[in-house]
């Protein structure tokens, strides 16, 4: 697992290579996950869980050299990230997308 912290927006954003690693961090944590398979979700998960009414931002990237795969899934994260913070902005989805994505492949 990888954590991405993003001080602007004040969120962390978890990165796992499969839905076990997901689902095994989401125990450690306390937290019982509603996503049962990704078996219509291709090789990867951008979303959000709410656990206690605290929102779980994470990325399930399953292949990491498949760069149009991360840039398809942090666009759904991003979508996420910035209507819970309430940002509507293309400019700032835009430029967020990008730092995401290369906190990402780093």
């Amino acid at each position: 697992m990888k954590t991405i912290e993003c001080d602007l927006l004040k969120v962390s954003i978890s990165v796992f290579k499969s839905l076990k690693s997901y689902k095994k961090a989401c125990k450690r944590l306390g937290f019982k996950s509603e996503i049962e398979d990704l078996e219509n979700q291709s090789n990867g998960y951008g979303g959000v869980e709410w656990f206690d009414g605290i929102p779980y931002f994470f990325l399930i990237i399953k292949d990491v050299t498949d760069l149009g795969l991360i840039v398809h899934e942090t666009s759904h994260l991003v979508d996420y990230l910035l209507e819970y913070k309430g940002i509507s902005d293309g400019e700032t989805r835009a430029y967020f997308h990008e730092w995401l994505f290369r906190a990402i492949i780093k």
